[in-house]
């Protein structure tokens, strides 16, 4: 599960969607386990293309991947 927050400035009125996520660790193998991740960040983008759409979304936490390394998040 992910943790969305409906964030509001109240001065500027800009408003973003920020999302928290804890992805799968790397334990049991860089291969196996990158797999799952890449599962996991596809049903999270899916969910906030739906839930949210047109709107600012910035995603942040424990991704547990070497970007640029692995094809987890591409």
């Amino acid at each position: 599960p992910a943790l969305a927050l409906d964030l509001e400035d109240s001065v500027s009125g800009v408003s973003l969607i920020a999302v928290v996520i804890h992805a799968k660790s790397m334990r049991g193998g860089r291969e196996a386990t990158s797999k799952v991740r890449k599962q996991q960040f596809a049903k999270l983008v899916n969910a906030l293309k739906k839930d949210f759409p047109g709107r600012f979304i910035l995603i942040a936490g424990d991704f547990n991947c070497l970007l640029g390394e692995m094809d987890d998040t591409s």
